[in-house]
């Protein structure tokens, strides 16, 4: 009755059923599972039961679950396809950032997997193929057009993927650039590339992991190094406070951004952390100094990259600490939050956490020419402390820095420090010996 008989999969001949609508079936067994394919026409049926025989007598190895050869699945599944399944399976346990990472590298990889006869890709494409992977609706045409399935890929495809993984793409053009990504940007992209294809090799489609790996040099040495801060580029007291105030507008939300801004030079705070301020984590006092504990940040990623609201705040940078607050910001926070106990200090006009964007929008406007980041208030503030002789300890504990950190920060870019040592040096030594 069976025409091939190679334990486990058997496979019988066509049937014939002219009640059904497809009235060619094709019958097997694999592991003792049964499996059938109809067909209307006896050519196709003829053709499929052909390629099920052969791969039977070649001893090819079948899929338990679905009983066709892993040859043929390696066929019919796609590179972006198998990015996305990974992706989505590891979405719940990655946060915000680490997705976005991830899937700027999947983008990158995904680009060059490609058929060797693909135009270059526009520049919306790698923002499109990123959001695909986070929603999985509406994959990017050029990619389903030219995308390259399992089995193509192979060493040299990948060899010449991470030998072009680092290539920029000039923005609205469709030609690629010269320019270089980064060496941590690039080994970011080869990193997760790495990733997917270990996954292909524990989903089965593959026997070894064919990306190639990391070239391995000298190892890095342990100490960080921090790279000299110029001290003479910041903005002085006057200035900060000038451009700060200068962001105030008829635009609604700009007294918000006022005093987040003011809460980054006046408190020393990252500027997802006084986005973040809540009024229940704040001590105000009638007069002097208040305190407020810092204990979340906004994440400043895209919201197409989260799940849910709630992903929108986290833990900071660094350990939860007590900053004190000046009186004068005091006196700003209650004039903003009047009888308001809970919530946002400086909510947006929906009530929600300013954009990092339209922070940064605002202060390019108010800062002119000048090149300071918003980063850059914090830096001041450091700076500016140190100048004045605050104690390094306590200045670091409020910027939520080591102390090795802010000496190796800032310490050693402030202006005149040979000069102020040799003041220091000729207190205690005498003109003449």
């Amino acid at each position: 009755m069976s025409r091939r008989l190679i334990n486990p999969v058997v496979v019988y001949d066509i049937c014939e059923d002219p009640r059904r609508p497809s009235p060619f079936l094709v019958r097997w067994t694999c592991y003792k599972r049964q499996h059938s394919r109809s067909f209307k026409l006896k050519t196709p049926a003829r053709s499929f039961y052909a390629d099920l025989v052969k791969a039977v007598s070649n001893h090819e190895k079948f899929n338990e679950i679905s009983g066709l050869p892993k040859s043929w699945e390696l066929d019919d599944t796609t590179a972006p396809k198998v990015a996305l399944q990974w992706f989505t399976l590891k979405i719940p346990a990655w946060e915000k950032r680490t997705r976005m990472s991830h899937a700027e590298g999947i983008a990158q990889l995904l680009i060059e997997l490609v058929k060797a006869s693909a135009k270059t890709p526009s520049a919306n494409t790698l923002p499109d193929i990123r959001r695909w992977l986070m929603t999985g609706e509406n994959c990017p045409d050029w990619l389903s057009k030219n995308t390259l399935s399992v089995a193509a890929l192979n060493r040299a495809v990948c060899v010449n993927a991470d030998s072009r993984i680092a290539l920029k793409f000039e923005p609205g053009t469709l030609t690629r650039s010269t320019k270089l990504s980064s060496p941590k940007t690039a080994n970011r992209y080869r990193g997760t590339a790495r990733q997917l294809f270990k996954h292909l090799v524990t989903i089965g489609l593959l026997d070894t992991n064919i990306y190639p790996a990391a070239i391995r040099g000298r190892r890095a040495s342990k100490e960080r190094t921090t790279k000299a801060l110029r001290v003479d580029l910041l903005p002085t007291a006057q200035e900060a406070l000038a451009c700060i105030a200068a962001v105030k507008s008829h635009q609604p939300s700009s007294a918000a951004y006022m005093g987040v801004l003011y809460g980054v030079y006046m408190l020393g705070l990252r500027p997802s952390e006084a986005i973040a301020l809540r009024i229940e984590s704040c001590q105000l006092p009638a007069t002097g100094f208040g305190s407020v504990i810092i204990d979340s940040a906004v994440k400043s990623t895209p919201k197409h990259y989260e799940i849910d609201a709630t992903e929108r705040v986290g833990a900071p940078k660094t350990d939860t600490r007590v900053v004190p607050i000046p009186p004068a910001y005091v006196a700003l926070i209650k004039q903003n939050i009047g009888d308001r106990t809970t919530g946002i200090i400086w909510p947006n006009r929906k009530g929600s956490y300013i954009l990092l964007t339209n922070l940064n929008r605002a202060w390019r406007k108010a800062r002119s020419k000048k090149s300071w980041r918003i980063y850059d208030l914090r830096h001041a503030h450091a700076t500016h402390a140190i100048q004045a002789g605050a104690q390094f300890s306590p200045l670091a504990a409020r910027l939520g820095h080591s102390v090795k950190m802010l000496l190796d920060v800032y310490l050693g870019a402030l202006p005149g420090d040979d000069a102020r040592l040799n003041e220091v040096i000729a207190s205690f030594i005498p003109d003449k010996i």
